[in-house]
C-alpha cells in the first residue's frame, strides 16, 4: 500500500472463493480464510480510493483444474457424527477435472479487471458462483426479513 499511496495509483487483485461468501459441512477452516480476504478487499478497497488504489475480491466458482483432488486434503479417519461432512468430500471428489469453469477465461477475465478504469469490489465467476451468490443473498434477505422484529428489539426507545 505505500508504494501505491505514493504513486497515487495501484490496483489490489486478490483471488477468493465463493466459498468465502457460501459454505458446506466441511468447509469451516476454507470459508472462513476466503471470508476474510473478501472483507480485507472490501476494507482495502475503501481506503485507497482517495489515492487512487483500488481492490477487487475475486470469488471463482469451480475451475476445471486438479485443485480437488491434489491440492484438496480429506482426513484419514472418519467419524460417523460426520456424516454430512463425508458426503460432501465426496462430492468434491467427484467434481476434480469436472468443474465447469475453463481457466483460461478466468484468467482473461482477470486480466479484464485489470484493465478497468473502474472495478468492481468483488465479482463472482462462473455460473455456479454466480447462482450460488444469488441463492446466499436472497437466503439472507429473508432470515433477517424472518427475525426482523427481534433484531430491531435492542433499540434504545428514547
Amino acid at each position: 500500500m505505500p508504494v501505491f499511496r505514493t504513486q497515487n495509483s495501484g490496483y489490489f487483485l486478490n483471488i477468493a472463493s465463493i466459498s468465502g461468501s457460501t459454505t458446506a459441512p466441511g468447509q469451516a477452516i476454507y470459508s472462513a480464510t476466503k471470508a476474510a480476504l473478501i472483507l480485507l478487499t472490501e476494507a482495502v478497497d475503501a481506503e485507497g480510493r482517495d489515492f487512487n488504489v483500488r481492490a477487487t475480491a475475486v470469488c471463482p466458482g469451480g475451475l476445471r483444474t486438479d485443485f480437488l483432488g491434489g491440492s484438496a486434503r480429506f482426513p484419514q479417519a472418519s467419524i460417523a457424527a460426520y456424516r454430512s461432512v463425508r458426503e460432501h468430500e465426496q462430492r468434491y471428489r467427484q467434481l476434480n477435472q469436472n468443474q465447469s469453469g475453463d481457466p483460461v477465461k478466468a484468467a482473461r477475465a482477470l486480466m479484464s479487471l485489470a484493465e478497468s478504469a473502474d472495478p468492481p469490489g468483488r465479482i463472482y465467476l462462473g455460473m455456479d458462483s454466480f447462482a450460488a451468490i444469488g441463492r446466499k443473498l436472497q437466503a439472507v434477505a429473508d432470515e433477517a426479513q424472518a427475525w426482523r422484529a427481534l433484531s430491531l428489539s435492542t433499540h434504545y426507545e428514547d
